[in-house]
């Protein structure tokens, strides 16, 4: 029996499968009639120009990645206008088609089915990262207008999680899902000036996806995605990116209760931003490692460290050229306020004129705090609270506790969440009292209907 020649090869089916769709949705989304579309994805009628752009767009993909199928390169393709019914030939570049690509694109789909449902299921096999590091290594081919479009993105990832839009855990399905589709673009063959910004972009969104893993208190998992990080600034010769991604690092281990070896990330983050990187980026690296200082009793090595934290210079560098980093005064106060508190210790009196510095400057930076910040507010509020609890004020503990609750429970931020309960164990000897038995109250209520049981 004769096999029926495919005339115009292309990949429209497996696109179409990628993102999600079936071919009759995609039928029903672009008005295309389903045997039409049929047609097209079996290669049997050229795909008219302007409903393969319709299609590119639906779908999130380039052209040239739909119509290239080829292992040869310059591959030709007859593209047929709808308007002028004329034949249109387009040079596309070479698209290898092999085995591994094959799986990883296969792998990185399966993948962004797994993230919607939960980070347990998302350990994400050694091969996905494999894979990613290796096409990192890859030649990749898209053009300016595309790398615009992941930028902006990208930033608006980021924007969202600030501003608690959607919960850190719902928020990374999209960003990985993202992610997967710039897998794909690594892939082709590229000018080296565009390579290297789109291995900016990919650094960006993976530091994103490691701090909603943070944020869902995956560290693990969140260090792996730092670590692809690193390896696309690298490949982006961005050591500005590649800095803050090691000082990101930082807060798994301070968070997992391992300040020594958080110590020894933020050691090198700082050392990677000596010279080439703006003042923006070492003074927030700064603030960060006066915290783990603080946390290790190191009172002089924190002191210095906020001193040089105080470098930071509000509206230096558009926000658009680091989206993936905000550090202003605000944030400054913070890292000030919790580095104050940790200072504190009750039973030296040396050290109590920390907890008044740091009753201060967290008010004040909760006064500077932008108001899309929402992601913030509710840690400046139980570190503030935390500082009252100290001075045995439980009214005003309970006050700021209170405020923090009703922002949790629209983050769901699991490492806040836990943050909120050290509070709690620090009002223990007031247990009895109204306002720690309401607060215990809203609390059970979070944890019943937020899904942190974890956290207990």
């Amino acid at each position: 029996m004769a096999t029926l020649q495919v005339r115009y090869p292309n990949r429209l089916r497996a696109y179409i499968k990628l993102s999600g769709y079936t071919v009759k949705e995609v039928a029903e989304e672009s008005n295309i009639p389903l045997r039409t579309l049929f047609d097209y994805c079996a290669g049997k009628t050229p795909i008219p120009r302007k409903r393969l752009d319709m299609l590119a767009r639906l779908l999130g993909y380039p052209v040239e990645s739909i119509l290239s199928i080829n292992d040869t390169p310059d591959v030709l393709s007859l593209v047929k206008s709808e308007n002028t019914q004329e034949t249109v030939l387009t040079s596309l570049g070479a698209y290898e088609t092999d085995k591994l690509r094959r799986e990883l694109l296969q792998q990185a789909a399966g993948f962004v089915s797994a993230a919607v449902i939960s980070s347990s299921h998302l350990l994400l096999n050694e091969d996905f990262f494999d894979r990613l590091s290796r096409a990192l290594k890859r030649p990749s081919s898209i053009d300016e207008t595309t790398l615009n479009y992941l930028e902006a993105r990208t930033a608006g990832y980021w924007q969202d999680r600030h501003g608690a839009v959607v919960a850190s855990c719902d928020l990374f399905s999209y960003v990985i899902e993202h992610l997967q589709k710039i897998i794909t673009l690594l892939e082709g063959s590229l000018f080296p000036s565009i390579r290297t910004r789109l291995c900016c972009i990919v650094s960006g969104i993976a530091q994103l996806a490691g701090h909603l893993l943070f944020d869902m208190s995956e560290f693990t998992r969140s260090r792996n995605f730092h670590k692809i990080a690193i390896t696309a600034a690298l490949e982006g010769e961005n050591q500005a990116l590649e800095a803050v991604s090691w000082g990101r690092m930082s807060f798994t281990w301070t968070y997992n209760g391992n300040p020594l070896e958080a110590l020894r990330y933020i050691k090198e983050a700082r050392r990677l931003a000596i010279g080439n990187v703006n003042t923006t980026v070492r003074a927030y690296l700064a603030a960060v490692e006066a915290e783990i200082q603080a946390i290790l009793g190191n009172s002089e090595a924190c002191l210095k460290a906020l001193e040089i934290a105080e470098c930071v210079e509000a509206q230096q560098y558009p926000e658009e050229e680091m989206y993936w980093l905000h550090f202003d005064r605000s944030r400054l106060a913070g890292y000030q306020g919790i580095s104050f508190r940790r200072l504190y210790c009750h039973e030296d009196a040396r050290t109590h004129f920390f907890l008044e510095k740091a009753q201060k400057a967290l008010t004040n930076a909760l006064i500077l705090l932008d108001p899309t910040r929402i992601q913030r507010r509710p840690a400046l509020l139980i570190d503030l609270a935390d500082t009252y609890a100290q001075q045995r004020d439980v009214e005003g503990a309970y006050g700021y506790a209170l405020q923090a609750l009703s922002v949790i429970a629209q983050t769901k931020s699991h490492v806040v969440a836990k943050r909120l309960l050290t509070l709690r164990e620090g009002l223990e000897p007031w247990k009895d009292s109204p306002y720690v038995k309401n607060l215990d109250q809203q609390m059970a209520s979070l944890i019943t209907h937020g899904g942190y049981r974890g956290t207990v």
